[in-house]
């Protein structure tokens, strides 16, 4: 028994045959149990359901292992799904139905790339090359309405499209044309070929369309790499073009303006450029030439349009909505564009801002409660005292004017001083006293002459009460500025 459980190959398949077995390289394990149960007294049939019970248990086994086989490819259709919901709108999804043989033309060429991928492409295909032969009229029918979207649902899925990988060959495909521009990120899969990652598209605007060729094969690059940035930053990536003149120039010293600025953003890029004519280029061609197609994000779309649409985040942006400083305001904006003097002018933007003036807090002192003063309804009960100044001096050198305005009457005394000292203000104070005496009050704001000691313990003498106004808020002392208003249009 032990030579049997310890036997090569070749000695246990010898055993077999004598013993009477059918024998198999395949079956050594299974019958390898016979010879044991044949060994130990059991007869030929017990031998042979003992066999039918393990091939069985081997064909579930095998079963087991193809379910298994099938929900991982069910996991990584999965997988893409996900992605294709969440990070991007497969532009592929939206290409719009042909309408002249030059756009079925250009389908097929993207198709057509990635043909080694779909089984029985050509079969699948069919109603739409039909409609390139010279004796067919253009018509898009259910046949080949059913093949282009078959199509588009093969371009989007398992085993076309992949996910990215870091570490695995990567190439970017680029086009471009006046209609718009387009790319293909393209990763080498587990097979060793290249599968589809991500594809992109955009209209040019008015702008982009006067561009010449060059520029917006250059265009087409720079945009590209910084939709997927995510992916290629830190990343070894082709870029693959037909513009031979680009690979060309960026081995130059002196650059034009604006593709010396997009020379720079690609800068962060490890990349190598690529040169491919343009007949095998379709793949993207297609996509350069459909301008109803945009690049876009429907993820962060969508978390823009949620969050524009509720009400705590709209509450709490309008509350805290603002400017950078004049310093960061005018860098960011360097970025993009040059104004001739440009501080200067945000400066003016941001202090004229109304979010910025409202959110922004003040350096300086917080600003108090409100400290209404209640009016009194007697004469001389409550005087407003300030200076107007200073003014054209006089033959005697008077160059200031002390008011005193009663609260009730509005009955206002003028007083010619020299100087806003403590010493002009009671001097004036006393010879108001001599004829109408004392105020209860008096309402000043916070000058040096009315804080000071002396006026202070003058106040105190005579039990008058002193109100002061909030330092920067004139409006406290109404009734002088409302005089001082009126006096400066005599």
């Amino acid at each position: 028994m032990s030579f049997l459980l310890k036997g090569e190959k070749e000695d246990l398949l010898e055993l077999a045959t004598e013993l009477g077995l059918e024998a198999t390289v395949d079956m050594t394990k299974p019958m390898l149990k016979n010879l044991i149960t044949k060994s130990a007294g059991y007869d030929e049939e017990d031998t042979k359901l003992m066999y039918e019970g393990i091939d069985e248990e081997r064909k579930e086994r095998e079963l087991l292992e193809e379910r298994k086989r099938r929900d991982n490819l069910n996991l990584e259709k999965l997988r893409i799904e996900a992605q294709i919901g969440l990070n991007q709108e497969i532009l592929m999804r939206k290409f719009p139905r042909p309408t002249t043989l030059k756009q079925v033309q250009s389908f097929l060429g993207l198709t057509g790339y990635f043909r080694k991928f779909i089984p029985e492409y050509s079969k699948i295909v069919k109603p739409l090359s039909d409609l390139l032969r010279k004796d067919n009229s253009f018509v898009f029918e259910q046949p080949q309405i059913e093949a282009f979207g078959k199509l588009k649902e093969i371009l989007t899925s398992n085993p076309v499209l992949h996910i990215f990988k870091l570490g695995k060959k990567t190439e970017l495909h680029t086009d471009a044309s006046q209609q718009g521009y387009g790319a293909v990120l393209l990763q080498e899969a587990d097979d060793g070929r290249l599968h589809p990652v991500n594809y992109l598209s955009k209209k040019t605007n008015a702008a982009e369309e006067k561009y010449s060729s060059y520029k917006l094969e250059v265009l087409a690059i720079v945009a590209a790499l910084k939709k997927l940035r995510m992916y290629l930053l830190g990343h070894k990536v082709k870029i693959v073009t037909d513009c031979s003149a680009f690979q060309k120039t960026m081995g130059k010293r002196d650059l034009v303006t604006r593709i010396a600025r997009w020379a720079m953003l690609l800068e962060e890029f490890d990349y190598e450029i690529i040169h491919r004519s343009g007949q095998r280029m379709k793949h993207v061609d297609a996509l350069s030439r459909y301008p109803v197609m945009v690049m876009s994000d429907t993820l962060n779309l969508r978390l823009k349009n949620a969050q524009s649409e509720d009400e705590g985040i709209v509450t709490l942006k309008e509350l805290s909505w603002g400017h950078f400083s004049v310093a960061k305001t005018a860098e960011v904006v360097k970025q993009e564009f040059f104004i001739p003097n440009l501080n200067k002018l945000a400066q003016q933007v941001i202090a004229n801002c109304v979010p910025c003036i409202l959110a922004n807090r003040k350096s300086d002192k917080r600003e108090g409660f409100l400290n209404p003063i209640p009016k009194d309804e007697t004469p001389l009960h409550t005087y407003h005292v300030d200076f107007i100044g200073p003014l054209e001096s006089t033959n005697k050198n008077h160059q200031h004017i002390l008011t005193a305005i009663d609260a009730f009457t509005k009955f206002s005394w003028l007083y010619p001083v020299k100087t806003v000292s403590a010493d002009s203000v009671l001097d004036k104070l006393r010879l108001q006293q001599k004829t109408f005496g004392n105020p209860k009050r008096i309402i000043t704001d916070r000058g040096s002459a009315f804080t000071s000691k002396d006026f202070n313990d003058y106040c105190a003498e005579e039990e008058i009460q002193h109100l002061q106004i909030t330092t920067g808020v004139p409006r406290g002392n109404a009734r002088e500025l409302e005089f001082t208003a009126f006096s400066s249009q005599c």
